[in-house]
């Protein structure tokens, strides 16, 4: 028998104690979900199984109960209140109860500083109640993070889509929601798919009393925020503190695939690492979900928290479809309570931002809870974008090529801090506009596919991890992009680096309606060009060339974006 593991204790992010509401509820509580055991269990683990193996053998043979069962895949979670019952040579025996604590401290004070008075006594913030929203997300609710859209370039990416996330489906795995809440109500998924895995029914509605009380609905507040046409599926696993059993976080992944959820938001984790919930986390993006995970509130480096800890890299790009988001400050510097460490994807604005909370009422959240679902409606927005799967397959390298990583090695990397504190900053608006482009012939940050002019630029997809080409000697790589405004000012923004010293490529725009530009790159060179295509011109030719010297030169992270 292995050992039994450490308690799993997990972070989510600070919310204040205020009156839960409930008024006029009108859904049944006796509905139960179809294999989900309703006990309390200690203890957990993950077997192997075939296609072969009966549910009834394996938990007679373990005295167990199945949490998560999948032949396909060859592996079955199962738990129990016996850790020697269901322990073997093979498995290693965990912790269960309250594997997911809730966090509402930052830096070791309270995030919310003024407590209840920061609620005005406690009244309805929404003046107008329900008629305030009209039906939905509307502009005034957006307007009250002006400031933070604004850093993210929300609006500018709204103005390309009227899609807005219909269609798409985001699982919040957290304390529940108020179902009732106006910002919510019209935007949940059929009530027929909502579970509470705490109380196990059918209403995951938050409960009073404890200080993870409104967590969950925050985060589907700012969800929606950014993907105002987004569906929400509400699964609740934590209670009104922010304590959760492993087995429910494990069931609630399984449940919202088996829903039809495109992206699930995990505003919550452990500080012990669990097989089972790797396997999960495997399972779900082998289905093609995108996990978003709050890296967690330790303040520390490498203290990231699991799941957000379970971010696979190989070759500097993410393997699977689960990302660590960590915290950013007003002014987009690292959050003192963020989390940091190798496994970080990115960062977005995760201090006091404005949102929904239980009773109708708005909260200014902070911790990398809030980080965390920014992320979410922005995969949102971009899933309802693409058409077909086909324009799926490279979401992760196009994510992290479309991040805002300007001055990113002044900001995070000061003091030789190690590079791996994340791919760099959300910016929403880059990643819709580059589908507009990508419509047409030009798929920003990935260089396969463009021309090459000659035997000695190779795009190869194994140079740093993604598709980038090398100029062995001499050589030019160019692609036109089309889909462009007329009249209108880009920015041109792209790497190339000569790697003998002494020698030198160039980075430049030609064929949009004014005179060709260029600029020498020099060794490691970032550079950004701007050009203005003229009144019929919707299409321009950019290109990277290196014309003298024998060594070579490595092009990446090529970038066209409109000024604002």
């Amino acid at each position: 028998m292995k050992a039994i593991k450490t308690q799993h204790v997990v972070s989510l992010l600070g919310f204040l104690l205020v009156s839960m509401f409930l008024s006029s509820c009108n859904l049944e509580k006796s509905q139960t979900l179809n294999n989900h055991p309703s006990e309390d269990f200690s203890y957990i683990t993950s077997i192997s199984i075939d296609a072969m193996s009966q549910k009834p053998e394996v938990e007679k043979a373990y005295s167990a109960k199945i949490i998560s069962w999948h032949p396909e895949s060859g592996f079955a979670v199962i738990a129990s209140n016996s850790a020697s019952a269901i322990a073997t040579t093979n498995t290693t025996t965990e912790l269960n109860s309250d594997a997911i604590k809730a966090s509402v401290m930052a830096a070791g004070s309270s995030v919310w500083g003024g407590g209840i008075s920061a609620w005005s006594s406690g009244s309805a913030v929404w003046g107008g109640g329900s008629s305030a929203w009209g039906g939905g997300v509307n502009q005034s609710f957006i307007l009250a993070n002006e400031s933070t859209w604004s850093r993210i370039n929300l609006f500018a990416a709204h103005a390309l889509t009227s899609k807005l996330g219909s269609g798409i489906k985001v699982a919040v795995i957290d304390t529940g929601v108020d179902l009732y809440h106006p910002i919510l109500s019209n935007q949940l998924a059929p009530a027929t798919e909502w579970w509470d895995f705490v109380d196990n029914d059918a209403l995951p509605q938050e409960v009073a009393g404890g200080a993870g009380y409104g967590h969950g609905t925050a985060t589907a507040g700012l969800i929606l925020q950014v993907a105002p046409q987004a569906k929400i599926l509400p699964l609740r696993v934590l209670d009104s503190n922010g304590i959760g059993d492993l087995d429910d976080v494990i069931a609630a992944i399984d449940y919202a695939l088996s829903k039809g959820a495109q992206i699930i938001n995990l505003s919550l984790g452990t500080n012990v690492y669990s097989w089972p919930l790797q396997q999960m986390v495997g399972y779900a993006s082998d289905r093609g979900a995108y996990m978003i995970a709050s890296a967690g509130n330790t303040g520390a480096f490498d203290q990231m928290l699991f799941p957000a800890k379970m971010t696979y890299w190989t070759d500097n790009n993410i393997v699977g479809h689960l990302f660590a988001i960590g915290s950013l400050t007003t002014d987009d510097s690292i959050s003192s309570f963020s989390a940091t460490g190798w496994d970080m994807f990115a960062y977005a604005p995760g201090e006091s931002l404005r949102t929904a909370y239980p009773d109708n009422r708005l909260v200014s959240a902070t911790g990398t809870s809030f980080a965390a679902p920014l992320y979410s409606g922005a995969i949102a927005l971009m899933l309802a974008e693409m058409t077909t799967n086909n324009d799926r397959t490279d979401i992760n390298g196009y994510l992290i090529a479309n991040l805002n990583r300007d001055n990113i090695y002044d900001r995070f990397y000061a003091g030789g801090t190690t590079w791996m504190h994340g791919q760099g900053i959300l910016d929403i608006h880059r990643l819709l506009f580059g589908l507009k482009l990508k419509n047409g012939s030009f798929e920003r940050g990935n260089l396969d596919g463009w021309t090459t002019q000659n035997a000695n630029v190779v795009v190869d997809g194994s140079i740093n991890g993604f598709y980038t080409a090398r100029i062995n000697g001499q050589g030019i790589i160019s692609q036109t992009i089309y889909g462009l405004q007329p009249n209108t000012t880009y920015v041109f923004k792209g790497f190339l680096g000569a790697q003998t010293a002494g020698e030198y490529g160039w980075m430049g725009i030609k064929n949009y309606g004014g005179t060709e530009i260029k600029y020498k790159m020099e060794y490691l060179q970032h550079k950004t060009l701007s050009f203005t295509t003229g009144k019929r011109n919707t299409s321009a030719t950019i290109y990277f060339s290196k014309d003298q010297g024998t060594g070579i030169a490595i092009v990446d992270e090529a970038v066209v974006l409109p000024i604002y």
